[in-house]
């Protein structure tokens, strides 16, 4: 058996492993249920849920759809979900380390395993939470991989399946900012003008303008204020902002409801040991006891940061705000600049933290719905695939490091 045969039995095992352990959290409560009777009162028009919802509710239109479909048809989601994390984990690797030694793209499937936690799909119940948040990224990963192969195949399959991930508004703005940045990197760095990244960038954008434009965006703001958020229009644009940028980093930094940040430092860490670059190392190691051992109920100053926090929405004093946004922008700071010190090549630096402001950017996008407080961590997913794409490329310098002297000792 061939190290390619091998590697694609080990996709299918992780794509068994993740479909059963989201599967745990099917008969959890959720919005399927609603989905499910309302197919009965359509007599399952999946179709025209799909344009009645454009008008009444969202304009995610054949996601509606889809979520109708599926919690009608439980086996039929139950499929879906594993080839679907099958092929994200196929494409996934042949796009971010095609080129790459066959070994490291063992190492990849177990980030996205770690990643994308299975209590991240329970939200508003598993089927309505990976339709609407998960299949768009698979969506957009495989998208992007049939374009790039400018065969016409690619075209005819992709163009649909990217057009179905930017019909989710979280992912359309992502999509736009990543392809912006993608088609500004080809024309100044590269001299070109790639097809496949221009299609991208302009689908997107009618993504984002379906979002904005929908009748039912509307409806929906308005009800989902009276639900979730009185006081919602009473805030300013820059309360709204504050309070998303303190939720996120709440998540990110305090609570740790997800492994993006150790993760992310963890691998840094090994990286600057491996390179002998100490302040990244330093660096890495103080946030890891931080984040850690606010975990473990030690005395920290995160424990400080979380105290303000929980106030922030009752109108502290100016120094709390301030230590506030001292303290995050600070945290945020070390980020990049550990991303810096540790890529001898500047533009894969720049590259990584371009990628990673654009996962926060579209998280920071649920700032402006009165559901931020709602939606719990489903709507990190844009954030937690950018994490994904930025430790993979420092899995690269490790193992470029660490493979020649592993071929010595063998040798």
């Amino acid at each position: 058996m061939n190290k390619k045969t091998i590697l694609h039995f080990y996709y299918v095992l992780i794509a068994v492993f993740f479909t059963l352990q989201l599967l745990t959290y099917i008969n959890w409560p959720g919005d399927q249920t609603w989905f499910a009777e309302r197919a009965r009162e359509l007599n399952y028009d999946y179709l025209g849920f799909a344009f009645q919802r454009y008008e009444t509710w969202s304009s995610r239109l054949l996601i509606e759809s889809a979520t109708m479909f599926f919690s009608v048809h439980y086996l039929l989601f139950d499929i879906a979900l594993f080839i679907s994390s099958y092929l994200f984990i196929f494409c996934f690797n042949e796009l971010v380390l095609k080129k790459e030694d066959i070994h490291l793209k063992f190492f990849t499937p177990i980030l996205f395993v770690l990643l994308f936690s299975g209590e991240m799909f329970i939200g508003a119940g598993l089927i309505a939470t990976v339709t609407n948040y998960y299949f768009p990224i698979v969506c957009l990963t495989v998208g992007m991989w049939l374009l790039n192969k400018q065969k016409t195949w690619g075209w005819i399959l992709g163009i649909p399946i990217f057009i179905f991930a930017v019909m989710q508004e979280q992912i359309a703005f992502y999509s736009f900012l990543l392809f912006g940045s993608i088609v500004v990197v080809d024309y100044f760095w590269k001299k070109s003008i790639v097809l496949p990244h221009v299609f991208s960038l302009v689908v997107s954008l009618f993504g984002v303008a379906s979002a904005k434009l929908s009748p039912g965006s509307a409806v929906r703001l308005a009800e989902e204020i009276v639900a979730w958020y009185p006081e919602f229009n009473d805030l300013s644009l820059w309360q709204k902002i504050y309070y998303g940028f303190v939720e996120t980093n709440r998540v990110l930094f305090v609570d740790l409801d997800l492994l993006v940040i150790p993760l992310l430092f963890l691998a840094v860490l090994i990286l600057s040991i491996l390179k002998k670059r100490y302040l990244s190392s330093g660096l890495s190691l103080l946030m890891l006891i931080l984040t850690l051992g606010q975990q473990l109920d030690i005395m920290t100053p995160f424990r400080t940061l979380k105290a303000m926090m929980a106030n922030v929405r009752e109108q502290p004093p100016f120094v709390e705000d301030l230590y506030i946004w001292f303290f995050l922008i600070l945290l945020l700071a070390v980020i990049v600049v550990v991303i810096f010190d540790v890529f001898a090549d500047q533009k894969i630096a720049i590259s990584a933290t371009i990628i990673l402001i654009i996962g926060y950017g579209a998280r920071m996008l649920v700032s402006l719905s009165p559901t931020i407080y709602a939606s719990g961590v489903r709507t990190f997913m844009p954030l937690v695939f950018s994490t994904l794409i930025v430790l993979s490329f420092l899995l690269k310098e490790i193992y470029q490091i660490i493979a020649p002297k592993m071929d010595r000792v063998i040798d």
